[in-house]
């Protein structure tokens, strides 16, 4: 489905990294998911931890289907942007973990 709007209505050509975004979503899920059911996270943890990763994820498709839009240099700090926030979301997750 993502797929399809990308290539139909965003114009953006399908590549792995929609794949990448999508897998980082579910994966940071799973994990919160076995974390809270272990219950190795406390409240309100659980739900900060899953609304930063949808927020996150979103910022991402966004970034994605704006790549190929920008010239080089904001194009460059656009593709930096994920990894930044995957960083946030390891560092909220040791936090909670502590």
């Amino acid at each position: 489905m993502l797929a399809l709007s990308t290539r139909c209505f965003f114009e953006r050509p399908v590549t792995t990294e929609l794949l990448l975004i999508v897998a980082w979503c579910v994966f940071e899920l799973w994990c919160v998911a076995t974390l809270s059911k272990a219950d190795m996270l406390a409240e309100p943890w659980p739900t900060i931890l899953s609304g930063a990763v949808l927020v996150f994820s979103a910022i991402n498709l966004v970034c994605y289907v704006l790549y190929y839009r920008l010239p080089p240099a904001p194009a460059f700090i656009d593709g930096t942007v994920p990894l930044i926030l995957a960083g946030i979301a390891a560092t909220m997750m040791v936090a909670a973990l502590l």
